[in-house]
């Protein structure tokens, strides 16, 4: 793997961050894009394609306002890179804020994302990576 899968994957944040779907659309590999959820959400089903997953993430926005996503580290899997972020939201009709750490593991070709897998620890995502601590 490349430096340049690292860029990937944080361009795809910036996009998701700043709501540029176009930008989203031009990362993700139009035919094969997998979304696998974490396994704690309740909506475990994994989103194909580039439509099911927008629309995803457009309910999401819906259901908490503010959404953001930061990177506190990226690792190298030399196949894979594995993503530690911090979620955080308001909570809908307050002022108040939530907040979720999740590992994402995004697997690309040809500077394509191929597919995302949430994880709720990092030693998950790097076992599922093919690394382990």
């Amino acid at each position: 793997m490349s430096q340049g899968n690292v860029e990937v994957v944080r361009h795809v944040y910036a996009a998701f961050n700043d709501r540029r779907l176009d930008t989203l659309a031009a990362l993700l590999d139009p035919g094969e894009f997998r979304w696998h959820p974490n396994p704690e959400d309740p909506e475990r089903e994994p989103r194909k394609g580039y439509d099911e997953s927008v629309a995803f993430l457009e309910a999401q926005r819906k259901a908490l306002p503010g959404l953001h996503t930061e990177i506190e580290e990226m690792i190298d899997t030399g196949s894979d890179v594995v993503a530690v972020v911090r979620h955080t939201a308001r909570v809908p009709g307050s002022d108040s804020e939530i907040e979720r750490q999740e590992v994402h593991v995004w697997s690309l070709r040809d500077g394509k994302v191929q597919a995302l897998r949430e994880y709720t620890t990092r030693e998950e995502a790097l076992k599922a990576a093919g690394l382990s601590e």
